[in-house]
C-alpha cells in the first residue's frame, strides 16, 4: 500500500530527506521474512517492477540506501529500466541482479535467452559507470564492503548456479484449459 509510505506525507520535500528504512519486497525475488515496522511497507506482486520501484524510491529519497535483490527474470521483464537508472545514476541505490538463468518461483523454466545474456555489459552499455559481475562467492565477499561504501550508484551481477525448483504442473492440457476458461 504505497499511501503507507512516509514520502506521501504533507510534509513533502523534509520528509523524503530524512533517513528512515523502508523495505520492500516483491513476491517474485523473496518468499520470506516479515517487514518490521509495517508503516513503511511496500509489498508488489508482479515481476518487472522491482527495478523502476527502487529507482523511484532512491530518487524521492536521496539520503536512504537503497538495495534491490533483482532477479534476471524480473529484469528481463523491465530493462528500459536501465536506461532510466542510468540517466540519473541515483548514488544511494545498489542494484544486485542474481542470475541463475531460471525463472526459480515458478518452478526453475529457463528466462529468456538464459545463459546469453550479460546483464552487466547491457548495464555498461546503458552508461551505467560502476557495474560488476561476480560468479565466485569469495570474489563477491572481498567486493561488497568497496561497493556498499562507495556512496556511488553500482549495478551488480550476481552469476549462481538454480537449484531445482519445484515443478507447477499445469492440471489440464490446453484444450481443457480454454473451456475451463470459458466457463468462468
Amino acid at each position: 500500500d504505497l499511501q503507507k509510505l512516509p514520502v506521501t506525507t504533507n510534509k513533502g520535500a523534509a520528509a523524503a530527506q530524512d533517513p528512515m528504512p523502508i523495505e520492500t519486497k516483491v513476491d517474485g525475488i523473496t518468499k520470506q521474512g516479515e517487514l518490521v515496522k509495517p508503516e513503511t511497507k511496500a509489498d508488489m506482486h508482479a515481476m518487472g517492477i522491482a527495478a523502476p520501484f527502487a529507482l523511484g524510491l532512491a530518487l524521492v529519497r536521496p539520503k536512504t540506501p537503497v538495495w534491490l535483490l533483482d532477479s534476471d527474470g524480473g529484469l528481463s521483464m523491465s530493462l528500459g529500466s536501465l536506461l532510466a537508472e542510468a540517466r540519473h545514476k541515483p548514488a544511494n541505490l545498489v542494484h544486485f541482479v542474481v542470475d541463475n538463468g531460471t525463472y526459480q518461483i515458478i518452478g526453475g523454466y529457463p528466462v529468456v535467452n538464459a545463459g546469453r545474456t550479460d546483464f552487466a555489459g547491457m548495464a555498461q552499455g546503458a552508461g551505467m559507470e560502476r557495474t560488476y559481475r561476480f560468479q565466485e562467492l569469495s570474489d563477491f565477499d572481498a567486493g561488497l564492503d568497496t561497493i556498499l561504501t562507495a556512496g556511488q550508484h553500482s549495478f551488480v551481477v550476481l552469476g549462481v548456479e538454480a537449484e531445482p525448483g519445484p515443478k507447477v504442473p499445469v492440471p489440464f492440457e490446453g484444450p481443457e484449459i480454454k473451456y475451463r476458461f470459458g466457463r468462468h
